[in-house]
């Protein structure tokens, strides 16, 4: 399923599942889209992606908010390539390989309480972005590898710009994502109604995905680790 140079939509309580490539997509200059309470699972190369349109790079999605959504079962979970003023709050990310999400050229973001968890590659990663990353529970996934320093990657390698402001977020004890932070102060403005860190996992387990939830849904929010996700069908370039 594909939004594609689109306006003004909204989308809830759907589910998608087993595509044979990404399972949704946002592309190209989208403007105002709210996705709220759907899932994502199973993508045969990303379950959710938002990006660029590459023919013509100029047109990128902007005003893009991601709420109250299952994200799961693959294994390159959610790519945001190319993107302006994004809002993904709220979301449970879950048994995917990476890519929970990984933010790569996104002009001014909010992640805000999400749970991302169960990760087998890495967990959140961040690449040439400037946005706020708050109020968000990546616990140590039980999953291969257990390293701390794979829940959350800020990517500094490029030598270009990745200014993060961190706050409120609750990781793994032996890597703070508090402490990862690039910026002292705020990307913009943060949304009102943040929860405290401590209620993120009670609160998406009864609100995230399409309502009411099936039994595979429901087996993902459960948070059973040894759900495999669906190996990717495609290769990075």
């Amino acid at each position: 399923f594909s939004i594609s140079g689109a306006a003004n939509i909204t989308i809830r309580h759907l589910r998608f599942r087993y595509a044979d490539d990404d399972c949704f997509r946002i592309v190209g200059a989208c403007r105002n889209i709210l996705i709220e309470n759907c899932s994502f699972t199973h993508g045969g190369d990303g379950a959710f992606d938002i990006t660029l349109d590459y023919k013509n790079p100029a047109d990128r999605p902007t005003g893009i908010t991601v709420r109250n959504c299952l994200i799961a079962a693959t294994e390159k979970a959610m790519l945001v390539g190319g993107c302006d003023h994004l809002t993904l709050e709220r979301n449970l990310y879950t048994n995917n390989g990476q890519r929970s999400p990984q933010l790569q050229d996104v002009r001014n973001f909010n992640l805000i309480n999400n749970h991302i968890r169960n990760f087998s590659i890495y967990g959140v990663a961040f690449v040439v972005v400037p946005g706020n990353v708050v109020g968000n529970l990546i616990p140590l996934s039980p999953l291969k590898p257990r390293r701390p320093d794979l829940a959350l990657v800020i990517d500094l390698k490029s030598g270009r710009p990745c200014k993060i402001y961190t706050t409120g977020n609750l990781g793994p004890k032996k890597r703070d994502p508090n402490q990862q932070g690039t910026s002292r102060g705020t990307i913009g403005k943060l949304p009102s109604g943040i929860l405290p860190v401590a209620q993120v996992s009670g609160s998406l387990a009864a609100t995230v995905g399409a309502r009411p939830l099936d039994a595979i849904d429901r087996t993902l929010v459960a948070g059973k680790p040894s759900l495999k996700f669906r190996p990717s069908r495609t290769k990075d370039k």
